[in-house]
């Protein structure tokens, strides 16, 4: 009796593993079919505001653009200029690889006990 409960149990437990992976290989597929790159459309930068809305930059057929995204309807806040938006790019690129030295600087001294 306890031995058809253990394997019982080994079976539910093969089966819902089972069912997980085939749910996250199914999502990894629809993902690629619904976020499609698309030649004319391209998200450059997102950065959400609350759980609700978020601004973006957006680049539409070479033309770039500061949008506001929420559940129900999205706004072009300002046409932006390419120049505008490479400075703003090289701007945060220059951020992002500061922070890293600093990051890995204070690491560096907290290893070595100073």
């Amino acid at each position: 009796m306890d031995i058809e409960m253990f394997f019982s149990f080994v079976k539910m437990v093969f089966v819902l593993i089972l069912v997980i992976l085939i749910a996250n290989v199914s999502l990894k597929f629809l993902n690629t079919k619904i976020n499609s790159q698309s030649r004319m459309i391209r998200i450059v930068e997102k950065v959400n505001v609350d759980a609700h809305s978020s601004i973006g930059i957006v680049e539409i057929m070479s033309n770039y653009y500061l949008m506001s995204f929420t559940e129900k309807e999205n706004h072009i806040l300002k046409e932006l200029s390419k120049d505008q938006v490479e400075e703003y790019l090289a701007k945060f690129e220059e951020e992002v690889s500061y922070k890293k030295k600093i990051d890995f600087s204070k690491l560096t001294k907290r290893y070595k006990g100073e």
